[in-house]
């Protein structure tokens, strides 16, 4: 059995010069599940002229230099890391990222890289057996309804002497290490259900833009706590 990964990074490890690259939104989905299968929708549109992955960077750096911890200006190199959204399952893949983090460690003299991709989570809001991933907007009703737009994510500090993980944590407000506690709080927020059955080639601009809005401000409160717990600082 894989041993699972901690919450934080050991106690005297050294950080003092990282990047921090977002992966976490790339693409937006609608997800919305009906009264049966055939009520089921989903599909996607590629975002990254939203900019949402580089709002989620300059946050993180903002929080790590309140840590006193040094964090570089990327370069066109970090699209590499994007292998680690695994489609198939929503999970990030970890061990995908080893070689394109220890080429950027040697190319910028770091300590680590904090890698933020998209991770999945189960309905915990109407307790069913569904999940949802990433940015996106997840629905479900007429029974047991509910519709957010939500940025399901998981940051890593990626080891620059392994290209490991040393430690990985859920995008949350929560300082708990309760998963369950963890993934009650999972960045979201209310979204009209009448927008989420509406198909993506129907959206205005307007409403486009009012979602790059909606993920900016969820984005915001969790990045902190996350960050603190994973790099184990108080």
């Amino acid at each position: 059995m894989t041993p699972r990964v901690p919450d934080s990074i050991p106690a005297g490890v050294a950080v003092h010069n990282v990047a921090v690259i977002s992966v976490a939104a790339r693409t937006f989905s609608r997800a919305y599940t009906g009264m049966t299968l055939f009520n089921n929708e989903y599909e996607e549109m590629d975002i990254r002229k939203w900019r949402v992955d580089q709002a989620i960077e300059s946050k993180a750096k903002d929080v790590l230099k309140g840590m006193g911890i040094q964090s570089i200006d990327n370069d066109n190199s970090v699209d590499a890391f994007e292998v680690v959204n695994d489609p198939k399952n929503g999970y990030p893949v970890w061990g995908k990222v080893t070689q394109p983090a220890l080429a950027y460690c040697g190319k910028h003299g770091l300590d680590g890289v904090v890698v933020i991709a998209r991770t999945s989570v189960w309905d915990f809001m109407s307790e069913s057996n569904q999940s949802f991933s990433g940015a996106g907007i997840y629905a479900r009703g007429p029974v047991r309804s509910v519709s957010v737009l939500h940025l399901v994510a998981e940051a890593a500090f990626i080891d620059c002497k392994t290209g490991k993980p040393l430690a990985t944590r859920r995008l949350t407000t929560s300082s708990s290490d309760n998963i369950s506690e963890v993934t009650k709080e999972t960045p979201r927020m209310p979204s009209p259900m009448i927008e989420a059955t509406r198909p993506m080639a129907q959206w205005t601009d307007e409403q486009k833009t009012r979602y790059k809005g909606m993920l900016e401000r969820v984005l915001s409160a969790p990045i902190d706590p996350t960050l603190h717990k994973l790099l184990n600082r108080p």
